[in-house]
């Protein structure tokens, strides 16, 4: 017996994955605006500006909002393949353990680490 995520929850997936390539293009626009630009100097090109930065530093007001960029267009395609990863999973049960299948990804769960987790899981509970 297989189960995937229900239809309601591959499109929250669906949802999901939109809103992370919107903020991941966002903020890679953002970080190549903030980069390739001169302040002060609007009519420099967006090359010579961005020589001109990487040889002449940034300033306060393009560093922070430049490293901001920067966390999120590294951190957002990690999010975008976490949603894919849910979106392509399946749960199969067997004999030996609880089978997770997903895009590249197939793991075998034995039985006793399922136990293990559910004990834990009590025992925070009576605490």
């Amino acid at each position: 017996m297989s189960h995937t995520p229900t239809p309601a929850a591959r499109r929250m997936l669906l949802a999901l994955l939109v809103g992370a390539l919107i903020v991941w293009a966002l903020a890679l626009w953002s970080l190549l605006n903030t980069v390739g630009s001169v302040p002060g100097q609007p009519e420099i090109g967006f090359f010579e500006a961005l020589q001109e930065n990487l040889t002449g530093g940034l300033g306060p007001s393009q560093l922070i909002p430049a490293l901001l960029m920067l966390g999120i267009v590294v951190a957002a395609p990690l999010v975008i393949w976490g949603i894919l990863e849910e979106y392509g999973v399946a749960f199969t049960t067997s004999a030996e353990g609880l089978h997770i299948q997903s895009y590249g990804l197939a793991l075998i769960v034995p039985w006793e680490s399922v136990v293990a987790l559910e004990q834990r899981e009590n025992q925070g509970e009576a605490e």
